[in-house]
């Protein structure tokens, strides 16, 4: 999916991101503590029944789970051999759950502790790197860049993209329940800079729930100049208040919603129905 392609697709309204998927996982079975994309290969079918269900609720946007296969974590467990085959099999597995219905974006997180001197930057940029060309080679349609704890860590993976590809990159910075930027800082000079590294789309992913978004969405999105997307956890609410919560963000600003964190399919199946009534 071209850069361009994702703008004129956020310009016909909101679109939904898929909910929780390694919290689902372990219900399905994953021990605690599993390298997610790991088990995932050795185990697809619990992955392939919950995103065909997500796309059949109405999600545009389903994400392979390759947020576990960066360099650094496969490494931590002696399975950086199999980085290729795990990054490019899960978004392969992920295309054909969604059966044409949805877009394939490719999870990349944080690889590490902050903050970078500039030995670690160099470092990260090019695991980063390394693990987006391999996403893109899989032929995913984005990328999101998620729960990044510090700005200079998702500047390096934006940049790395950039370097890497052409894919739209959606990038979710780590926020507390009030929207307020976990790493410290302005959440609008964020967006500024990610912006100019090249984010196609840049926001909150909050696990505490909604509720208490509406103004930093709102804040975000007249700073930013350019699409805002909120991962958020269901905060204890229901499905049906749960929809009504991210309505209120969208009318805020934001454009790509999507869930984590306890919001699950039957959150985020009320959500893809609220938008389009």
């Amino acid at each position: 999916m071209r850069i361009s392609e994702f703008n004129d697709r956020v310009r016909l309204g909101a679109m939904v991101l898929d909910g929780a998927t390694e919290s689902e996982m372990r219900a399905a079975g994953m021990p605690a503590g599993a390298c997610a994309g790991s088990w995932i290969m050795a185990h697809p079918k619990p992955l392939m029944k919950l995103q065909r269900a997500y796309a059949a609720a109405g999600c545009d946007i389903i994400c392979a789970p390759t947020r576990s296969a960066g360099r650094a974590n496969l490494e931590a467990r002696g399975l950086e051999e199999q980085m290729i085959r795990l990054n490019a099999g899960l978004v392969a597995m992920s295309r054909e759950a969604a059966e044409g219905r949805a877009l394939i974006a490719a999870s990349v997180a944080s690889d590490g502790a902050q903050p970078l001197d500039a030995d670690d930057r160099r470092a990260r940029f090019e695991a980063y790197r390394e693990q987006i060309i391999v996403i893109a080679a899989a032929d995913a349609d984005l990328l999101t860049v998620e729960l990044m704890g510090s700005v200079d860590d998702a500047l390096c993976a934006v940049e790395a993209a950039r370097d890497a590809c052409g894919l739209p990159v959606l990038c979710a910075l780590a926020a507390n329940a009030d929207g307020r930027l976990k790493g410290g800082g302005s959440a609008g000079e964020a967006a500024k800079a990610l912006h100019a590294a090249g984010a196609s789309a840049v926001g909150l992913a909050c696990p505490a729930g909604p509720e208490r978004l509406k103004d930093a969405v709102a804040a975000l999105k007249d700073a930013a100049g350019l699409p805002v997307v909120v991962r958020v956890g269901a905060g204890g609410l229901g499905p049906e208040a749960f929809a009504g919560a991210m309505l209120a963000l969208a009318d805020a600003g934001a454009d790509v919603l999507g869930g984590c964190h306890g919001a699950g399919l039957e959150h985020i199946a009320a959500l893809a129905a609220a938008l389009r009534k």
